[in-house]
């Protein structure tokens, strides 16, 4: 591992890419510069000699130079920070806001900041620095600079200083549980914690113990094949729930199907089962499991009714449910050895048709399992009950946990008896 070098430092810092850390341990780390290499060549920037990386500062320090504004400003709530406008060295610049309703905000005040000008394709150019309002609300704004007969414009983006609590934790304190779901087994899981064991979970802590919230890793899904990624924080889609944590008998299908198929799925769930009292979680193991499982629950006919609701969330789900699928059948092709992955097609291989189905499964039932998880965990009933229309969650968005609230009143006792229904009711 090669320590890296001044100019890749800087490349570094000019393009958002950390050069160190502290871990967990409060251990200080200097990431290597093959690491740093890698991660600017994701992002299109080559430094991958010293050459290279004096090449790519000369361009990010000429595309600053160039632009009269930055391309984006992302500021938070109540701050003021400073941005640079470039123009003619001594020339008159205005600077103002548009903001999202259309209103025009003139205070946007030059700062007492002198930076040297710089020549630039033949030309001087002088930057003046400007502060951004503080009492800006929320949303993307625009901000626009104009100079010698030129304008131009940037998105202003400002955020939330603080998203608040969700209404039912307002006005009052309470206390709750923070848990990775991979890890929460009980003698019904296969290998690994799902929804059935977090709502289970949700139920003892409302009911027994009083808690207003259950805070859960990331849910996304991972990678379709072993192995899988460990981390729930390095995702291979944050749109959509990972299958792995469906529970296969909670799904209305596996009520239907034959004894033969049944036995099969009680042997699956038993060569994982040890491993729910284990001190590792072995993610593989249980997902080959679950998987084959959840292939036989997938020949299982769907009524009318969960018919319409599946083809309703594909269809809303657009191409994101589709790439997701492409991405899924090609690691499969590539897992058989088959070379001519890119230019497979539905319909040309049987084999791989029937993943096709299999998969999409895989990307609309953990979806409908989540929104029945917090339905149940807010004290709702799902499906119609009491005259109420079905509901499902919409493609997770990205986060670095998910919350479930649960009301102060606990009359309704969140207990998923079918994690699978709301997904596959959505009828409009």
């Amino acid at each position: 591992m090669t320590d890296p070098w001044p100019e890749l430092y800087e490349l570094a810092a000019a393009c958002g890419v950390a050069t160190e850390y502290w871990d967990w341990q409060d251990r200080h780390t200097v990431v290597s510069a093959e690491t740093i290499i890698g991660v600017l060549a994701a992002l299109g920037v080559d430094a991958s000699t010293r050459e290279a990386t004096e090449v790519a500062l000369y361009f990010r320090w000429l595309d600053r130079w160039q632009r009269m504004l930055p391309p984006c400003l992302v500021t938070r709530q109540g701050w003021s920070p400073w941005f640079g406008v470039h123009v003619d060295h001594g020339a008159d610049v205005t600077v103002w806001v548009e903001t999202e309703d259309g209103s025009r905000r003139h205070d946007v005040h030059q700062q007492d900041h002198w930076v040297n000008p710089e020549t630039v394709d033949g030309r001087l150019v002088g930057e003046a620095t400007f502060a951004v309002p503080a009492d800006l609300p929320t949303g993307y704004h625009r901000l626009v600079a104009e100079s010698g007969g030129q304008r131009t414009q940037c998105p202003l983006i400002v955020t939330p200083a603080w998203v608040g609590l969700p209404a039912a934790l307002a006005d009052r304190r309470t206390w709750g549980l923070a848990l990775q779901l991979y890890s929460v087994r009980s003698h019904r899981s296969w290998g690994t914690g799902d929804l059935t064991d977090l709502t289970d979970l949700t139920t003892w802590a409302a009911v027994r113990h009083a808690a207003g919230f259950v805070l859960v890793n990331p849910l996304h899904a991972a990678e379709p094949l072993a192995p899988m990624e460990p981390s729930p924080y390095l995702p291979s889609t944050r749109r959509f729930v990972n299958p792995l944590y469906l529970r296969v008998e909670a799904i209305e299908e596996y009520a239907y199907l034959d004894a033969s198929a049944r036995e099969s799925v009680a042997a699956l769930r038993a060569s994982v089962a040890s491993a729910n009292t284990a001190d590792a979680v072995d993610r593989d193991s249980a997902w080959a499991a679950k998987d084959a499982a959840l292939r036989l629950v997938h020949r299982v006919p769907r009524s009318p009714g969960r018919d319409i609701s599946y083809e309703t969330f594909v269809a809303d789900q657009g191409d994101g449910a589709l790439q997701v699928l492409a991405l899924a059948i090609r690691r499969l092709a590539l897992d058989r050895r088959t070379h001519d992955a890119p230019q497979l097609a539905l319909g040309h291989d049987r084999d791989l048709d029937l993943d096709a189905g299999h998969l999409l499964d895989q990307v609309h039932r953990p979806a409908g399992a989540l929104g029945q998880v917090q339905d149940r965990a807010q004290g709702r009933l799902v499906g119609g009950d009491q005259g109420k229309q079905p509901r499902q969650v919409g493609p997770l968005r990205p986060a670095v946990a998910h919350v479930l609230v649960i009301p102060q009143r606990h009359d309704v006792v969140p207990v998923v008896a079918d994690q699978d229904r709301a997904g596959r009711q959505r009828l409009r």
